[in-house]
């Protein structure tokens, strides 16, 4: 049997609390989940760290973000020798240039898609290393996937929420 569950640390939590009853379980899962991402992300974050290789066309500038994305750590090139690494703009620069097509130097971030600039003027291939978001735990018996010793803080930020 596993020490620290969903279950577990919603139950432990709400005693901690004093037992209150205005604290429903969909409630106490939603605050164990979120500390379950802070926890994760303060202790192993290296363990959530993930790579997506997408292959642009001429003229095409967005690339639609992973699923599981939560920050980028780094872009890059692969087309060129050696792999080039791709800067990040701020959103005003973007816009304010011209619409040039060229091999991509440059990137902004909007809603779900990284926007590439220059435009691509031919196929290149990107790489995106980037932080993963942690999974949702939505059965009783789930688990996280940081390591036991930090169970704890995992009932305390809970708790906290």
């Amino acid at each position: 049997m596993t020490l620290w569950t969903l279950g577990t640390v919603m139950s432990e939590a709400t005693a901690i609390i004093g037992n209150r009853g205005d604290v429903s379980i969909s409630r106490a899962s939603f605050y164990a989940n979120q500390a379950a991402i802070d926890v994760q992300m303060a202790v192993e974050p290296l363990d959530l760290e993930a790579i997506a290789v997408s292959s642009t066309t001429s003229g095409e500038n967005k690339i639609t973000l992973p699923t599981d994305y939560y920050a980028i750590l780094s872009v890059s090139n692969l087309s060129i020798t050696p792999p080039q690494p791709i800067v990040k703009w701020n959103i005003y620069d973007v816009d304010s240039a011209n619409t040039a097509q060229g091999p991509p130097v440059n990137y902004v971030l909007y809603n779900n898609w990284l926007e590439l600039w220059p435009s691509p003027d031919s196929s290149y291939s990107i790489q995106m290393r980037y932080q993963a978001r942690p999974s949702v735990l939505t059965t009783t018996t789930a688990t996280p996937s940081f390591d036991t010793r930090f169970g704890m803080c995992w009932l305390y930020r809970t708790a906290e929420y």
